[in-house]
């Protein structure tokens, strides 16, 4: 006896692989780079902007602060290893004008 609900039809179910189930992955900028490549190489891009920021003075000043605390973020995540805390820190970084 069932009780409230059915199964069903399951004869016309293709079967796919989970394999093919998984999100391809986005291309972004880090492509086929690894983490330990792209995380200086962004750091290294934001602490060029963070430059630029400083030098508009004071209009600049909300954005470089923001860049710096992802900039501290990112030294932190590299110093303790965290490499979940390294790719958070990657993606802030990738979204500094």
């Amino acid at each position: 006896m069932m009780y409230g609900f059915s199964y069903p039809d399951l004869k016309d179910t293709k079967y796919v692989p989970c394999g093919e189930l998984a999100p391809k992955p986005k291309e972004g900028k880090m492509g086929s780079e690894s983490l330990a490549q792209a995380l200086p190489r962004e750091q290294a891009r934001c602490r060029e902007l963070l430059v630029e920021y400083k030098a508009m003075g004071a209009p600049g000043f909300i954005g470089a602060s923001m860049i710096e605390i992802a900039l501290q973020q990112a030294d932190q995540a590299v110093a303790g290893g965290d490499v979940i805390a390294m790719i958070q820190a990657y993606e802030k970084l990738k979204e500094c004008d």
